[in-house]
């Protein structure tokens, strides 16, 4: 039966609803995995119209699922232990290893399922069975099962794809929760370092895992805007599309503030237009401040440029102006941004000064408060981190920052240099700005990182041939240089690197465009010689445009 206009929209409502909750929840934002499972379940079962929704992980190499936990919506009740075995039920497992979701309206007679019938399905009237797969970067770590009772039920196109949001939503918290697990163990650790040494382990730590996880978050970036760009403004599916772009944004966010941790220089840094970026970060930041207090931008008519890339000047005020505001929680009142120029003995500096009127810091919390992991606020509130982002931000960008409290409120003073060009940035390009056509060769060996870009590329009217290793790209651009206009590669790879993949290929062909991709900023000789533009994973499909367009105009 065709579902009415009204139902299908209901449901979309009660579905956007409750991805939004478990989202936005403060079990999944403190990483509590066993109380995030347990209200995941309870919102998707709610969701979803069914009687049981559980979750469910692999184990001893894939060949068990045991179940962390099980909703029953009747009861109300939580359970959890429950495993099942691949060599009796191999169909199914083998059906859930290769596909997205097995959606058996009629379990007992889905050759997926059937297996269950007789100790699983009949005993709990089970009568359809949705499971959607818990993955990670390919891999698959466990299931999450709907379960429908007493009645045949027939699943919607729509609840498949809410079952497999609601099984990314796992996948994150289970990340979210190891990560922090990791950071716990070693916090006795920082403890015992002094506060070089912290950084300079902090800094490769963030190196060795910034690599893997951007390459994750590329595609996940990519795909999600060209699904964008393919349906258009008005298509429903926006709604989804862009929580996950927001969603990649944000684990992007987090590996860049552990970078910026642990070095002071990362080349170059790129400009941005203090009064936008100010005014953009209030905005992002007036949706978790309460409405007792009131923000206050105050800024010169005239918006100078600063010496710092819009996503890590962002970073520096939304953690200022959210850490103020924190303080103000209680009793609320006036948190103060300010924007100015200054003069120093040589040069203009930027100055963002923010006064919040919270209950202060004493003088011993003042000597700490860019620490990293040093934090007044009780576990599981406050990761120690966002200050300490913030001063090696600024240190790397030759910028400072002072900090000055009393019992009534604190005063933290930026200082940025001005870029160089100081009056402001050039308004973006829409994404249909004319350009001729590039025979691109991408080098990348990530083999997703590599196809997203190519149907990024082709978006854009550009030919593109790909090649998954440094050597198997200086072999291709060395059959038939002149075939290509640019290179776009990846810098760490297995067998080198992409700045000694342009230095070789300029040998043949000194004029070749090259833009090099990574997870973390570089610098040096070669790279000043044979890189004429940068893109740090994960990028969005603007930034891949305009680092095209800047090269080649």
């Amino acid at each position: 039966m065709v579902d009415s206009q009204t139902e299908w929209q209901e449901r979309t409502r009660r579905q956007q609803a409750a991805i939004v909750r478990i989202a936005t929840s403060p079990q999944f934002a403190r990483a509590q995995l066993l109380e995030g499972q347990q209200l995941l379940t309870e919102v998707a079962a709610n969701a979803m119209h069914v009687e049981r929704c559980s979750v469910w992980f692999l184990e001893d190499d894939g060949q068990t699922l045991r179940c962390t936990d099980l909703y029953e919506n009747s009861r109300g009740t939580h359970e959890s232990g429950k495993f099942l075995v691949a060599e009796e039920y191999p169909n199914y497992f083998a059906a859930l290893k290769s596909g997205r979701a097995i959606d058996a309206s009629d379990p007992a007679n889905d050759e997926r399922t059937k297996e269950f019938a007789d100790g699983y399905l009949d005993p709990l009237k089970i009568t359809s069975l949705l499971d959607a797969a818990i993955r990670v970067r390919g891999e698959i770590l466990g299931v999450v099962c709907f379960e429908h009772v007493e009645t045949v039920r027939e699943w919607t196109p729509d609840e498949i794809s809410f079952a497999g949001e609601v099984a990314d939503q796992v996948a994150s918290l289970t990340l979210v929760a190891e990560q922090s697990r990791y950071f716990e163990e070693r916090r006795e650790l920082w403890n015992r370092l002094n506060r070089s040494e912290r950084q300079r382990l902090l800094g490769t730590l963030a190196a060795g895992m910034a690599h893997d996880f951007n390459n994750i978050l590329t595609p996940v970036v990519a795909h999600a805007e060209l699904a964008q760009l393919a349906a258009g403004d008005d298509h429903p599916v926006q709604e989804h599309l862009e929580p996950i772009v927001k969603a990649a944004e944000r684990a992007r966010d987090l590996i860049r503030q552990l970078l910026a941790l642990g070095q002071s220089d990362d080349g170059p840094m790129g400009s941005a237009d203090l009064g936008e970026t100010t005014s953009d970060a209030l905005v992002l930041a007036r949706a978790s401040i309460p409405a007792n207090i009131d923000i206050q931008n105050v800024a010169e008519s005239h918006s100078p440029a600063v010496a710092l890339e819009s996503t890590q000047l962002q970073q520096v005020l939304l953690n200022l102006i959210v850490n103020g505001a924190d303080s103000m929680r209680d009793k609320g009142g006036v948190l103060r941004v300010e924007q100015s120029l200054c003069h120093g003995e040589d040069e203009g500096y930027a100055r963002i000064r923010i006064t919040d009127q919270g209950h202060g810091m004493d003088k011993d919390t003042l000597a700490r408060v860019f620490e990293p992991f040093f934090t007044t606020k009780t576990r599981g509130e406050g990761s120690g981190l966002g200050l300490a982002v913030v001063h090696g931000i600024l240190e790397g960008a030759g910028g400072r920052i002072e900090a000055k409290s009393c019992e009534n409120g604190t005063t933290f003073d930026v200082y940025l240099p001005l870029a160089e060009d100081s009056e402001g940035l050039s308004a973006e390009t829409s994404a249909g700005d004319d350009a001729a056509t590039l025979r691109v060769l991408v080098v990348d060996d990530e083999v997703a990182v590599a196809n997203v870009l190519r149907e990024q590329l082709k978006h854009f009217g550009h030919e593109v041939e790909l090649a998954h290793s440094f050597r198997e790209g200086l072999e291709k651009f060395f059959k038939n240089p002149d075939d290509f206009d640019m290179i776009i590669s990846d810098y760490a790879m297995s067998d080198s690197n992409g700045v000694d993949l342009f230095s070789q290929a300029r040998k043949l062909r000194p004029n070749v465009t090259t833009i090099l991709m990574s997870g973390m900023q570089h610098d040096g000789e070669d790279y000043d010689k044979h890189v004429d533009a940068f893109l740090l994973k994960p990028f969005r499909v603007r930034e891949l445009r305009d680092a095209i367009r800047d090269v080649t105009t």
